[in-house]
């Protein structure tokens, strides 16, 4: 059987698409996913605390 090789940025971007498209992961895809959500998790509440990314509730202070 013939393989194709993958760059480590081809494997990684094809794991990112089968996350946002909740495909079937294999193991080591699965702790791929499971970094980047605590990544996300962290650096969006400090985003949202410095008011870097809005929400609805950091608007009205804003503009009040």
């Amino acid at each position: 059987r013939v393989r194709k090789r993958t760059t480590y940025h081809g494997w990684l971007e094809s794991t990112y698409t089968k996350i946002l498209k909740q495909e079937p992961l294999t193991d080591i895809e699965k702790r791929v996913k499971s970094q980047i959500d605590t990544f996300f998790q962290r650096w969006e509440k400090r985003l949202r605390d410095e008011g870097i990314i809005g929400s609805t509730s950091s608007k009205s202070i804003s503009i009040a």
